[in-house]
């Protein structure tokens, strides 16, 4: 028998099916999106400054959508001063996002792991977390509040390895110990002794040579001279004896 469309049983048949053929493949598998705006959570925008009078204008909707998408207050009121302030990037929204929202009537509603048509334009906003960075998205053709969550690249400082330098001792390549040979010394030649004449007495020396042709013989000139230094010494101890007389040299 067949059930009225209208009886409780039918409608309750129906959103059985609804659920199994929408909300259950969400769970299972990735969403795929063919068009956007057919369920827009703030509406088309064609400019940034119509974007942000959409969400100022639809700030409960907004909020809504970023709380049961995961995000935090704070995190919240951090998206809302970017876009108030401008610190915005146009760019192509990623095909695979993490979460998208969308609304029907005053319920908004958390699509997981979606796939969207490519070359959507729409602003991003990037919320950093410790670990991890929240690239949020408005796309222009609906609005939907999205996110891709994305692994921060943390910088590890590098230290450099600590080095030890031992100092390098070279050992001789021979085997066996070569004989210690002495220094070759360098040997000054012997000083020639040079011997001065020892000097004469001054009455030799200026006794004149002897010649040849003289008939003296040098001994008897030097006794002649020994005889008269001898005489005058005798003349000079004589005339100091006589205490009278009168010496050669008195007046």
């Amino acid at each position: 028998m067949l059930l009225p469309l209208r009886s409780p049983a039918m409608r309750a048949a129906t959103v059985v099916v609804f659920l199994a053929g929408c909300v259950l493949p969400a769970y299972g598998r990735t969403t795929v999106i063919r068009q956007l705006g057919t369920a827009p959570l703030l509406g088309p925008s064609s400019s940034t400054a119509m974007m942000r009078e959409h969400v100022e204008q639809n700030q409960s909707i907004l909020r809504q959508a970023a709380l049961k998408s995961g995000l935090t207050a704070a995190q919240f009121e951090q998206l809302n001063q970017a876009i108030a302030t401008s610190h915005v990037q146009w760019v192509t929204v990623p095909r695979h996002l993490t979460v998208m929202t969308w609304r029907s009537g005053k319920h908004v509603y958390v699509i997981r792991d979606v796939k969207i048509p490519p070359q959507v334009r729409g602003w991003e906003v990037d919320l950093k977390q410790r670990h991890t960075t929240l690239a949020v998205y408005l796309p222009a053709a609906c609005g939907n509040l999205s996110y891709v969550r994305r692994a921060r690249a943390v910088a590890v400082a590098s230290h450099p390895a600590k080095t030890k330098t031992v100092a390098a001792i070279v050992m001789p390549t021979s085997t066996s110990p070569s004989p210690l040979t002495p220094a070759a010394v360098p040997v000054a030649p012997a000083a020639t002794a040079v011997v001065a004449p020892e000097s004469q007495p001054a009455a030799l020396a200026e006794a004149p040579a002897s010649s040849a042709g003289s008939g003296h013989s040098p001994i008897g000139e030097i006794v002649a001279a020994a005889g008269a230094i001898a005489g005058g010494i005798a003349l000079l101890g004589g005339g100091g004896g006589g205490g009278g007389g009168a010496g050669p040299c008195s007046p």
